[in-house]
């Protein structure tokens, strides 16, 4: 930004990366949290009916465009919790918090990125098991 106008080249920029957000959260949740959604649960109208995969992406797309609505949040990389999820996205979230051991495996699994980014002089780590 110079002086009192906005750069238009930046604003182009936070809107392809949103743009791109938008896309592989769409990715994400159709391939791994939408999988085994196969009937409609809460849709009085569609109830027991199969779910499209074009139902899928659209309601993918419908999270991400909430999830990027500045208008709803009102500030930019503040913490969105597990009942604001819940309850704002109609997101069905696995809390593994309520599972001990399993959050315990997984603080350790941090932990240890957290420290080998530190070591390694990284600000994040991404650790995959397979190439995508």
């Amino acid at each position: 930004m110079h002086g009192r106008r906005p750069d238009i080249g930046w604003l182009r920029a936070y809107e392809q990366a949103r743009d791109l957000s938008i896309t592989l959260l769409k990715k994400r949740l159709v391939k791994y949290k939408f999988k085994d959604w196969t009937h409609h649960r809460s849709d009085e109208h569609k109830k027991r009916e199969p779910v499209t995969d074009a139902e899928k992406e659209e309601r993918a797309e419908e999270i991400g465009n909430t999830l990027s609505d500045n208008k709803i949040w009102h500030s930019h990389g503040r913490r969105i919790g597990l009942e604001t999820l819940e309850k704002e996205c109609r997101l069905e979230i696995d809390d593994f918090g309520k599972d001990k051991e399993l959050q315990r495996q997984i603080r350790l699994y941090s932990d240890m990125m957290t420290h080998n980014g530190s070591l390694m002089q990284q600000g994040f780590l991404i650790h995959s098991y397979k190439a995508e």
